[in-house]
């Protein structure tokens, strides 16, 4: 039973694994998203900021032509990033779920595993009343005496004992 308790352990630590890498990749992605949001939201606001040199002199058009496409680029190149960084939030929790779903799951006994834990629980429902509610580490009234242990004087004269009876 332990080693299915060790299984199961290695099992939730990899899980845990996934979990962490994901919540890492999403996190940094979600972060991104809002720094690229702002950059937005700051493109949006210098573009329609109204006629550039309403107050003074006009810059030159083409200067207000290098203006207005660093911004169109700056949008251009934010909104791919938003994009991207969207889709690999999701994208790391898709894979989070196929591979909690599909790899990484708890592991399933066999039959002979299953066939095991049946003999031990009905062995268990077949007891005695008095074998099953008796005090923990107290000896069993017919249990067998435990045989006395012998020295190794004794073990060495019945092994000679046998090889002589041997030949």
């Amino acid at each position: 039973m332990s080693s299915r308790n060790m299984l199961n352990a290695q099992v939730g630590q990899y899980r845990q694994d996934v979990a962490g890498l994901v919540t890492l990749t999403t996190s940094k992605m979600d972060a991104m998203s809002m720094m690229i949001t702002l950059i937005l939201a700051v493109n949006a606001a210098l573009s329609d900021a109204g006629r550039i040199g309403m107050h003074g002199a006009a810059p030159p058009q083409w200067l207000c032509g290098l203006y207005s496409g660093c911004i169109a680029s700056s949008v251009m190149l934010m909104g791919t990033a938003l994009w991207l960084s969207m889709h690999a939030s999701l994208r790391a929790q898709c894979a989070m779920v196929s591979l909690l779903t599909r790899k990484v799951r708890l592991p399933i006994p066999s039959m002979a595993q299953l066939d095991n834990a049946r003999g031990c629980g009905s062995g268990f429902e077949q007891q005695k009343f008095g074998d099953i509610f008796r005090v923990p580490f107290m000896r069993h009234p017919e249990a067998a005496p435990q045989p006395p242990e012998q020295s190794d004087d004794e073990d060495e004269t019945a092994v000679k004992g046998k090889k002589k009876g041997k030949k």
